[in-house]
């Protein structure tokens, strides 16, 4: 029996050669059990050398309640505050809304000021609706149209607007220095 690989990570097949004039040196022979292990090995391997051991200070999961988050940590594009952990994220566990897109954030130290990363909920544009959603006030980020209309984040990344327009990101909300 001889050990196939490919390029990919999970793809080892094992055949058998035919009786039909087959010489296989003994070096090529690998014995089943071997192969096995070999392939346990490799797999386990692949996964210490891909996963994420960041650690997400001042985040918690809203699926779990993890605080920290460790690992891969995903952030609501549309919503201020939602975090989940890789676990959640990949069983579905949140009850979050599935259309929501979800960013990957392996490292979030290396976007320590970012906006789009940090807790939102506190950018409270007040007696400010948004004209598309009418959500009011507008908690986020707003984005300001040169047509004189206010966004909120959802909107802005749905695309619903005229693109052509220019807009004003407006990450400090009136009367907060």
């Amino acid at each position: 029996m001889m050990l196939l690989n490919s390029s990919g990570r999970d793809n080892f097949d094992f055949f058998k050669p035919n009786n039909q004039n087959q010489s296989v040196s003994s070096q090529q022979q690998i014995s089943t059990d071997q192969s096995r292990i070999i392939q346990r090995q490799t797999h386990q391997a692949i996964r210490t050398a891909t996963y994420n051991t960041a650690i997400h200070q001042n985040v918690t999961c809203d699926g779990c309640e993890m605080s920290p988050i460790k690992g891969d940590r995903y952030k609501c594009l549309f919503c201020p505050n939602i975090d989940f952990c890789e676990s959640c994220k990949s069983t579905g566990k949140p009850s979050h809304n599935l259309n929501h897109p979800l960013l990957c954030i392996k490292d979030s130290s290396l976007y320590s000021s970012s906006t789009y990363i940090s807790n939102r909920s506190q950018l409270c544009h007040d007696k400010i609706q948004c004209n598309l959603c009418h959500i009011n006030p507008i908690i986020g980020i707003r984005y300001n149209c040169s047509c004189g209309i206010n966004l909120c984040e959802k909107c802005e990344f749905i695309g619903t607007h005229d693109q052509n327009h220019h807009r004003t990101k407006i990450t400090v909300p009136k009367g907060i220095n």
